[in-house]
């Protein structure tokens, strides 16, 4: 519980033709936490499994298939007897037709907007009264049809002499059509870009239909057009009904092939053998070995590696059930490493004892109990952390009892709640409590840290390094609470003993040992601002309940229900935020060093899948 799961550290040599085979036992196994191989003089890095090119390929094509279903990624069952080769072939089938589908409905679409396209350039034709004809190049005259930004335009085109020209409003612009000689078509061309005049294209228009007749032949073709896309879009929803599980099962299937086929990636490479290194829970070692020599038949050698004390070793870990959510916190800042105690546990017995002992009142500690219980269900991801903050309901509502408040009151009607300690009336008791709480804390990271040195640079260093500390407490206490020499005596000796544990550095921190302890007066005043604003809320709800009247009755309803829930949003935010800065700053710095890594088997996708 207080150490992660105990791991060695293996070295797996094998020839390549028990390569696919070593890989998939492994994947199957899923405990080896595989370390790459960095390409050295004697080793070259592996190269992937034959089929690596085709099953990327192939995941790319799935999440395309996927995308276009709009299909959400769900946990599936992966059907592992179908073989891989039979699957592939039935994905390339089924991925063809729904190619064939979708390129389909592209092609439609694109239709359907030429369509349009057309339509309403024939309403522009019929706002001009020109026919499709008019565009022929029969004539020895060229239409020009365009808009205009202004009439600027038509100052220049009454200097040419062939031009004739109509400007009309259409849809908020100027449709400007221009009758031209061939031969100054280009001039004329010219000019109106120079005015920023696009000329409108018209073709694919039938010049021996008018064009009422073009709208109507248009009009019907689009009808048909869209009763196409309308079969092919109900053809891809059955399609899509039909096959979605199977898609999302087949990319899972296809996403661990290649992961496997591209483990040889990490491993190390000669020209006939295979070299693989990495971490394996000592519990599983023998399984590992019986399972790796029986599909190898006895020809795969296993080393166990000794591991250094700097070694970066994966962490797993190991921790009770109840105290599992709490690990979430260790994610959050950093895992501890593999040599040093996993403080878990103890963020578990006082995370939610600080966030009760701060937020403190029976009711919030209810709502918020029923809150996050609901939560939980309906955000499983987030389990996790709703299971902590149950947690510190539970001690909100105990520190409520131990206070003797309910939404702020301190009495309901006639009946005075029973409490051990009012933090309205006895604030200095409350400081010197949360003092001593702060002061407990860090002793109790103090002695952590004592059993850290202790494993890692044995008894002399450990009492240097950290009761040291233990020595300044001690003598700082005696000093303020009887002022003897013992006191003065116990301060001489911790200096003398952190300049020997820790150098210069130790005296330089030794003032923040006392400012840390300090820090824990947050329990006190963080309390006291929650249930000030709690009773004020209530102080105004009761002056309006005093005045009478059903509207002042709501009124007070009104400030109750807002106030206390702006109240508990607050005492959500507060006390969590400096819960957890009193641990990671000021509990965790006297003992926790961090860094670790998580412990990711080879495997770990599948593991996922069946969980």
């Amino acid at each position: 519980m207080l150490k992660p799961t105990q791991m060695t550290k293996i070295t797996v040599i094998g020839t390549k033709r028990h390569l696919r085979r070593v890989i998939s036992e492994l994947y199957e196994l899923h405990v080896l936490h595989i370390e790459e191989h960095v390409k050295d003089d004697l080793m070259d890095i592996g190269t992937p499994l034959p089929d690596s090119s085709v099953l990327s390929e192939l995941i790319i094509k799935l999440n395309a298939a996927i995308a276009l279903f709009r299909l959400r990624t769900k946990a599936v069952t992966v059907d592992f007897d179908v073989p891989l080769d039979a699957l592939i072939d039935n994905i390339d089938r089924k991925l063809e037709e729904v190619t064939s589908l979708d390129r389909q409905q592209v092609d439609i679409r694109s239709r359907i907007t030429s369509i349009d396209e057309s339509l309403e350039k024939l309403r522009i034709l019929a706002k001009a009264g020109i026919d499709p004809g008019d565009f022929s190049d029969l004539s020895s005259v060229k239409l020009l049809v365009g808009f205009a930004k202004d009439r600027k335009v038509l100052d220049e085109l009454r200097h040419i002499s062939s031009a004739s020209y109509d400007l009309q409003p259409y849809a908020g612009k100027h449709l400007l059509s221009v009758v031209v000689s061939k031969d100054e078509t280009e001039k004329v061309s010219t000019l109106l870009a120079r005015h920023g005049i696009s000329l409108l294209a018209f073709d694919g228009l039938d010049p021996e239909l008018s064009t009422s007749q073009n709208q109507e032949k248009m009009t019907r073709e689009l009808k048909r057009q869209k009763e196409e896309l309308s079969a092919v879009i109900r053809r891809l929803d059955t399609f899509r009904e039909s096959y979605a599980d199977f898609f999302l099962q087949a990319r899972e299937r296809i996403l661990i092939a290649n992961e496997q086929a591209e483990a040889p990636l990490k491993f190390g490479a000669t020209e006939k053998t295979f070299v693989v290194t990495g971490f394996v829970p000592s519990d599983n070692l023998l399984r590992v070995h019986r399972r790796l020599s029986k599909v190898t038949d006895d020809t795969i050698l296993i080393y166990l590696n000794s591991i250094g004390e700097k070694e970066s070793v994966p962490i797993e870990m190991d921790n009770p059930t109840i105290v599992r959510p709490f690990e979430f916190f260790m994610k959050l800042y950093t895992l501890p490493n593999y040599h040093e105690i996993d403080p878990t546990f103890f963020t578990f017995l006082t995370f939610p004892f600080f966030f009760g002992f701060m937020l403190g009142d029976m009711g919030y500690g209810l709502v918020n109990l029923v809150l996050f219980l609901w939560l939980k269900k309906k955000i499983p991801s987030a389990k996790a952390f709703f299971n902590i903050m149950v947690w510190a309901s539970i001690m909100t509502i105990l520190a409520g009892a131990a206070f003797g408040e309910f939404f702020g009151f301190e009495q309901l009607g006639r009946f005075h709640i029973p409490h051990l300690l009012g933090r309205s009336e006895q604030q200095m008791d409350l400081l010197v409590l949360s003092i001593i709480i702060g002061a407990a804390h860090i002793i109790l990271g103090l002695f952590i840290g004592f059993a850290n040195e202790l494993r890692h640079h044995g008894l002399k260093h450990a009492i240097f390094s950290k009761i040291s500390w233990l020595v300044l407490l001690s003598g700082a206490a005696m000093f303020v609470f009887h002022q003897n020499l013992y006191g003065y005596l116990l301060l001489g000796l911790a200096v003398v003993m952190l300049l020997i544990g820790e150098g210069a550095m130790g005296l330089i921190e030794l003032p923040s040992i006392f400012g840390n302890i300090l820090s824990y007066s947050r329990l006190m005043a963080i309390g006291l601002a929650s249930v000030s604003l709690a009773v004020i809320i209530d102080k105004f709800a009761v002056e309006f309940t005093r005045q009478g009247g059903l509207l002042m009755i709501l009124a007070a309803v009104l400030i109750m229900v807002v106030g206390h829930v702006i109240n508990m949003l607050l005492g959500l935010i507060g006390p969590f935020l400096h819960s957890l800065r009193l641990h990671y700053v000021e509990f965790f710095s006297k003992f926790y060093t961090g860094g670790g890594k998580l412990y990711r088997p080879f495997g770990y996708a599948q593991a996922e899948q069946q969980e």
